[in-house]
């Protein structure tokens, strides 16, 4: 186009002459998605996560579909946060280009410099920040961010220290009166137990070695709960202060005869559907509950049903922005300048729950993604532009 550097033209009109010039704007293809929505599996889990939000309903402090403003509840003693981690790539921010069908574009080998940030959002106070009037972090956001060349990947230790700090942060917003509920993944980090929890997949057949020394379980036998202890006595003769072992466990529980001729794999499967190995809480659950805080685990595959992950997509619009280039110098400060996108208000946020809670409404209905969709499209229509909503700090008091 023989254009020179003071030669002013518009995104609009440069990109005019290019389609006019036969090129196309394509997508820089990475990867293909599977979707899992109908498996059985995740359906049972829908169901499961709709019935202990339902529980925890009436004690939530949520916010009125129609008016987007916080409605009184004078029995409220929770929140709901949803809780994720996002990894940012400096080389990740290219997805389209121009091409006139002679040249592809290959996405870049390295993934550049790489950030990592842990985020808790609630319709009530947006992103968790603490009080202006904290003693130790005012008016800091509660997370981390990460940059994984000098801080490392985010941990279970961090991941467990973040959620004490977005509680006690809570906590002081809402003046000693709420907790969280926890809306978070099953990623490995969430989902660790703690050394002496019952886990069938760190159990050796045999007694000793390195397994761990695990809590007492419990059976029903005759009618009545019984303790089993999974660790012989330090008199044993044979194995004193020792762990059991999956076979020993199964033979006091299942008996000799049914045990006789099963192999490892057969072992843990029945161990596994026990009452006691199934309802091990893990450690994020266990610390939370010590707090006063619940955690609920969401159903995979199912983004749409986490609204932190709608609040996502306003955030890496505006940092697709701001790292177009796709240079690593200065990107852990041009992801930190991103963390709150001007669109990213607090009635959008609101707007983000109450889209998560319809989804979630009718999928129990029995609805499939398409058809949830197109009753949207529908209903998108018929609402009018949201209201203006008083502070976060005035709406905040249940």
């Amino acid at each position: 186009l023989c254009l020179g550097e003071d030669d002013g033209y518009s995104e609009r009109t440069v990109s005019r002459w290019l389609e006019a010039l036969d090129f196309k704007l394509v997508q820089v293809k990475k990867t293909l998605y599977v979707d899992g929505h109908e498996r059985p599996d995740v359906v049972a889990d829908r169901a499961r996560l709709a019935k202990q939000l339902d529980e925890l309903k009436p004690l939530i402090l949520t916010v009125d579909d129609e008016t987007l403003e916080v409605k009184p509840n004078p029995q409220a003693s929770f929140i709901l946060v949803s809780q994720d981690e996002k990894i940012h790539h400096s080389n990740d921010q290219q997805k389209r280009y121009w091409s006139d069908g002679t040249n592809t574009v290959l996405p870049k080998k390295s993934q550049g410099r790489t950030i990592m940030t842990s985020d808790f959002l609630s319709e009530v106070f947006g992103f968790i920040k603490f009080s202006d009037h904290d003693s130790h972090s005012p008016g800091k956001r509660v997370g981390s961010l990460l940059d994984v060349s000098r801080d490392g990947y985010y941990n279970s230790d961090r991941c467990l220290e973040d959620f004490n700090e977005c509680s006690r942060a809570v906590t002081e917003l809402s003046l000693g009166k709420l907790h969280c509920v926890y809306l978070t993944d099953r990623s490995p980090i969430h989902y660790k137990f703690a050394e002496d929890a019952l886990n069938v997949r760190k159990m050796n057949v045999k007694p000793g070695g390195k397994q761990p020394k695990m809590r007492n379980g419990w059976f029903w036998k005759a009618g009545k709960r019984q303790t089993q202890t999974m660790v012989y006595p330090d008199d044993h003769p044979e194995y004193p202060g020792q762990a059991k072992g999956l076979r020993q466990v199964c033979v006091e529980r299942f008996g000799e005869a049914t045990i006789n001729g099963k192999r490892h794999e057969e072992m843990a499967a029945m161990l596994s559907d026990c009452a006691d190995f199934k309802s091990q809480p893990t450690l994020l659950e266990d610390q939370a509950l010590a707090r006063g805080d619940r955690v609920i685990f969401g159903v995979k595959f199912h983004p749409e049903l986490a609204p932190i992950e709608a609040a996502y997509r306003s955030i890496g619009r505006a940092l697709q922005v701001a790292n177009s280039a796709g240079s690593s110098a200065g990107f852990k400060a041009r992801v930190q300048q991103c963390q709150d996108p001007p669109d990213l208000t607090l009635s959008l946020v609101r707007k983000h729950f109450r889209s998560a809670r319809e989804y979630l409404k009718l999928y129990v209905e029995g609805k499939t993604l398409a058809e949830i969709e197109q009753l949207r499209k529908v209903k998108r229509k018929h609402r009018g532009p949201a209201p203006a909503l008083s502070q976060a700090g005035e709406a905040s008091q249940p």
